[in-house]
């Protein structure tokens, strides 16, 4: 698996750089997370890792610029105090609370800048294999839902 998240990525960061209305446009991919981060990630969300993205953290712990204007979380980003204050924001402006249904924050944007739109796992829909389901959420309605963390990236390829 770790081999298809790295040439999905890989892609996807070719397109948004071809894309990109900046020519210094640069997503950019964090170190590997370790085993420990991996770890305390888990047990700070409280349950394990969807396969996929434990696949992409153990290449990438995290990116920023994702579809140049997201971060990307890595394993210390969950816990952040930025996000925090991002998800407080959506908290604030969402109509529907996916919270109080456990969406657990994946893809975050800068919310004053007037993003509104975030992509969090739903861990009330995960498959056989471990995967939860991925969900655009803008302004608390769901815009979008991929199976998985893979048929995100799969679907940003046009897979």
């Amino acid at each position: 698996m770790k081999k298809e998240i790295a040439r999905l990525i890989g892609e996807l960061v070719a397109t948004w750089r071809e894309d990109a209305d900046d020519p210094d446009y640069e997503p950019a991919l964090r170190p590997p997370a370790s085993a420990e981060q991996i770890a305390g990630l888990e047990a700070h969300l409280g349950f394990s890792l969807p396969p996929s993205y434990r696949a992409f953290l153990e290449l990438h712990n995290g990116m920023t610029n994702y579809q140049n204007t997201h971060l990307l979380l890595g394993t210390e980003d969950h816990h952040g105090e930025w996000v925090q204050t991002q998800m407080d924001f959506y908290r604030d402006v969402d109509q529907v609370e996916p919270f109080e249904a456990g969406a657990v924050p994946l893809i975050v944007g800068e919310a004053d800048d007037g993003i509104h739109n975030f992509w969090a796992f739903d861990p009330n829909d995960q498959n056989e294999h471990g995967e939860l389901a991925v969900v655009d959420w803008d302004y608390g309605c769901e815009e979008d839902r991929h199976p998985s963390f893979l048929e995100l990236l799969r679907d940003g390829v046009g897979e």
